[in-house]
């Protein structure tokens, strides 16, 4: 029962959003899905997000809030900056994920404002969860394989090769991050909202 009222509770809050998106402005649109686009390769590619990548987004970020007609003024920019770093402050601090997701949050906060930032951030804590679901069910699964075949492989004859030294690690997990690339989780949540948020207002 409990887990029906969670997962209904869920469902009304993803519906809420998808409905009343926070619009962005498309100038600080496409500043923002610049930044989690190149976020998202370089994280997905390496598992680092480059510091230069997050400050140059946020002087751009603070440029378009306080001299463009689109901005929306430096106390309101900032304000978007800071939600954005302390939703995802806590993560860092139980070494949930790195210091550079922590810091692309913020710089789209800069360009999103709190609430899209808000928005952004729950959307990615959900591609997230099923993410790591699907993660450990397929490493379930890859294990048991795995498994069988190392049982087989360990009777060949020394002469194979099998069996000698150590087997090394296909993965390295930093520890400093989670097991997921979270700057593609953020792209992904990033894009959803800012499109939804263009598309909204034409359809009514």
């Amino acid at each position: 029962m409990v887990c029906r009222f969670v997962w209904q509770i869920m469902l009304r809050r993803i519906s809420m959003l998808l409905h009343e998106p926070s619009p962005i402005t498309y100038l600080n649109g496409a500043a923002l899905l610049t930044t989690v686009f190149a976020a998202a390769w370089t994280d997905w590619k390496s598992w680092r997000i480059p510091n230069r990548l997050v400050v140059a987004s946020s002087v751009a970020a603070l440029m378009i809030g306080v001299f463009s007609t689109f901005g929306t003024g430096m106390i309101h920019t900032l304000i978007g900056g800071m939600v954005g770093m302390a939703l995802l402050l806590p993560l860092y601090l139980l070494r949930g994920m790195a210091a550079g997701d922590v810091k692309l949050a913020g710089a789209i906060g800069l360009h999103a404002g709190a609430v899209a930032i808000t928005q952004i951030i729950f959307i990615s804590a959900l591609i997230a969860g099923i993410w790591s679901i699907a993660k450990l069910v397929a490493r379930t699964e890859t294990a048991r394989y795995c498994g069988v075949w190392l049982r087989s492989a360990i009777r060949l004859p020394a002469a194979t090769g099998v069996g000698e030294g150590r087997m090394t690690e296909p993965l390295l997990r930093p520890s400093s991050r989670g097991t997921i690339p979270y700057g593609v989780v953020i792209a992904i949540a990033s894009t959803t909202i800012c499109v939804l948020g263009w598309i909204r207002p034409s359809s009514t």
